[in-house]
């Protein structure tokens, strides 16, 4: 097929899982990806600005929030288009854009546009089997421009290359350092198995004015976030749970393999499709006859990728946490190079699978029964004994083995990944079950703020857009300041939820200005408490313990008698009560 052909069924291959995901997304009132939570519920501030006020919570992703990413929601709303409602329709654009780039960046590496195909394929499984794009936070977006800026890069664009250097700064400024990197490996060439300066001038003027631009605006960004205080420091992390081996952000303490392989610290190479780890042959069969003339001289770039993730992951490690976690640099960039290279390798396989067949000289057979292997097709008669058991033909036998293991791997690679609950399940959606509660929240007045230790208390933000005191998603640990408030929040919740004397619970009230709480019917049930994973693993552990133990003796706590009379709205397992009628003698 001409490559136009092998570019549409790229597209169209980004656009059914972008339709499925966006379709789900507005098929339910009351649905919510995990991230979007932190990262763009706040933004609803942008098309009504009375909207969580004096939130402490909405305040720190706020000013978490990379510049560009924020300017651009703001961008979209004064077209009218409300922050949450973008969310869900936004990933289908940005996935297309990453298809665009993705594919003329693979055919620049590779000479069979069919390669180019399969490369872009496996890069799209492996962000829409994650939640990254389909999130729409800042990461979402620096698929599309990371590929633009290897697009560009390759064609020795300087202009477009700065541009997307700029656009990674103001998106998601992690990546931008990646962009830099790449841009600094570049500057050394191998010749005759020994490293030289690059003589192309080019690189160098690229290097020098992209380093400048992208270090200025990380910077920039770094400045706005000096507001937030002081993050914690890695003797602060050891003593924290959060940061040990069930911690919410595991670093410390872990397996060596758990700890360079998986977590905030490892390299989190993508797991899914599983067919992208057919990346790793490529280093071994390069040279092979069949794949080395269909490799062109830029297929440098995918090394030069590996040798700039890792050496600021490297880098990452030994300045922890001042460039944030090591991971970062690892987790998207491995995604481009491995679902490239496994395109490279899935087109060997299937040539060298299409080859054989041609070969047998009974493609007639071989295409009739490809799905359904007979006895009789594995086993031949005794010409001297037509009425003997036949005996087996072992070339029918392998050759039917063969044909089960090459349509299994069809099958893992085309049709597994494109099943939509594998799709929603990587996706991490969150569909609320507490309708009642949700519309009778969003009725109430904007600046109300409700107390919950339940996991719903997560969702409350986004299906009624009033504010939480604290939950599990809103309780990061990194910037100090903001944690020490989250974790006092809690402690005292922690508390009033379960004191035995109701005026702690008034007392309670009146300090933080609650209106409402959200009770769980189990929240009496030590293993309610304890299944509270955020709770648990937290530094806040000795006091959860200590509270289930009194559960276990029969502690009621104050709340209890007063949830029947109290409530205002309910479902089969949530009780929202009323603070006035808490507060009545």
């Amino acid at each position: 097929m001409r490559p136009i052909c092998w570019f549409t069924l790229s597209l169209l291959h980004s656009l059914y899982f972008g339709i499925l995901a966006t379709i789900y997304a507005l098929s339910h009132p009351y649905i919510v990806q995990d991230d979007a939570r932190q990262h763009t519920v706040w933004m609803q501030r942008l098309v009504d600005p009375s909207l969580f006020p004096q939130d402490q919570i909405a305040d720190y992703y706020q000013a978490i929030a990379p510049i560009g990413f924020h300017q651009f929601y703001r961008l979209m709303a004064h077209l009218g288009i409300e922050p949450l409602l973008l969310a869900k329709i936004l990933p289908l654009l940005l996935a297309l854009i990453m298809t665009g780039y993705s594919f003329r960046v693979c055919q620049r590496l590779t000479s069979s546009p069919a390669a180019a195909f399969l490369g872009t394929l496996f890069l799209n499984q492996a962000i829409w089997l994650k939640d990254d794009v389909v999130s729409a936070s800042p990461r979402a977006f620096l698929y599309p421009i990371f590929a633009a800026f290897l697009y560009y890069l390759l064609r020795r664009s300087l202009l477009p290359c700065l541009f997307t250097i700029l656009l990674q700064g103001i998106f998601f400024p992690q990546m931008a350092l990646v962009h830099l990197a790449l841009l600094t490996v570049r500057l050394v060439e191998w010749r005759n198995s020994r490293p030289h300066w690059t003589k192309q001038r080019f690189n160098w003027v690229l290097w020098g004015l992209g380093v400048g631009l992208g270090l200025g605006v990380i910077l920039l960004f770094s400045t706005d976030l000096q507001d937030l205080g002081p993050t914690f420091t890695v003797p602060q992390m050891k003593q924290m749970i959060e940061f040990a081996t069930q911690g919410r952000t595991r670093y410390f303490g872990v397996s060596p393999v758990e700890f360079w392989l998986g977590g905030a610290s490892g390299l989190r190479p993508p797991l899914l499709p599983v067919a992208i780890w057919l990346s790793v042959a490529l280093p071994f069969w390069w040279k092979r006859s069949a794949i080395a003339p269909i490799l062109t001289p830029e297929i440098k770039l995918l090394p030069e990728i590996l040798v700039a993730s890792l050496g600021l992951f490297g880098l990452a490690h030994v300045l922890f946490p001042r460039l944030y976690f090591p991971n970062r640099y690892t987790y998207h960039s491995l995604r481009f190079v491995m679902a490239i290279a496994a395109g490279i390798i899935l087109w060997y396989l299937l040539k060298t699978f299409w080859q054989w067949i041609l070969t047998q000289k009974r493609l007639p057979w071989l295409t009739r029964r490809i799905s359904v292997v007979r006895w009789e097709n594995t086993t031949k008669p005794n010409p001297q004994n037509p009425t003997a058991t036949p005996t087996k033909n072992p070339r029918r036998f392998r050759e039917s083995g063969w044909l089960g293991l090459w349509s299994s791997l069809i099958i893992a690679t085309f049709l597994v990944p494109a099943l939509p609950p594998l799709l929603f399940l990587c996706q991490a959606w969150h569909v609320g079950q507490a309708p009642a509660i949700y519309e009778f929240l969003a009725a109430q007045p904007k600046d109300i703020l409700i107390a919950s230790l339940d996991d719903e208390a997560d969702n409350l933000p986004a299906f009624t857009q009033r504010s939480v005191l604290v939950s599990g998603e809103f309780a990061f640990a990194f910037h100090v300041r903001y944690y020490s408030e989250m974790k006092q929040r809690t402690q005292n919740l922690l508390q009033a939820h379960y004191s035995p004397d109701l005026s702690v619970v008034q007392s309670f009230n009146q300090q933080y200005g609650i209106d409402f709480w959200l009770i769980n019917q189990d929240f009496l049930q030590p293993d309610y408490l304890l299944s509270k994973s955020w709770l648990v693993n937290s530094s806040l552990q000795s006091e959860v313990l200590q509270i289930a133990n009194q559960l276990e003796g029969g502690n009621r706590g104050a709340i209890a008698p007063f949830i029947t009379q109290c409530t205002v709205a309910q479902t089969e397992t949530l009780s929202l009560l009323d603070v006035q009628c808490l507060q009545a003698p």
